[in-house]
């Protein structure tokens, strides 16, 4: 799959990468982002990153669906990270990434998934006995 082009909201070539924290934004209700969080154990082919969450499960990512989470992982993520054989690493560079959900969001583009009405499907024909 081809790599998308990068944007001005884009996170840097290689990011996030090992240790990071990151968060996918789903939603953002009231103003408050509702999503996942976890620190970046596994970097993978074509943009592909395995997220830990603070609740021990593994879930796999996009990059370009993922943003620096704000403030630090909890104390048993960081834990769990460097059991893995690697520290958590802050990002400390300028927090101006959005995930390519949330841009089209604001941009107000569907990306050209229009919603389209279902059509009802027809009756069966009767079956004969």
């Amino acid at each position: 799959m081809p790599r998308l082009p990068q944007t001005p909201n884009s996170m840097k070539e290689g990011e996030p990468k090992l240790g990071r924290w990151v968060h996918e934004v789903l939603e953002v209700d009231d103003g408050v982002q509702v999503g996942v969080s976890g620190v970046v154990v596994e970097v993978k082919v074509g943009g592909w990153r395995i997220l830990l969450t603070a609740d021990g499960k593994l879930l796999n990512k996009r990059s370009s669906a993922l943003e620096y989470a704000p403030g630090d992982p909890p104390e048993g993520l960081q834990e769990q990270v460097t059991k893995l054989g690697f520290e958590y690493e802050k990002y400390d560079g300028p927090k101006n990434v959005i995930s390519r959900r949330r841009q089209r969001a604001l941009e107000g583009d569907d990306g050209g998934r229009e919603k389209k009405r279902a059509t009802p499907r027809p009756r069966p024909a009767p079956r004969r006995v």
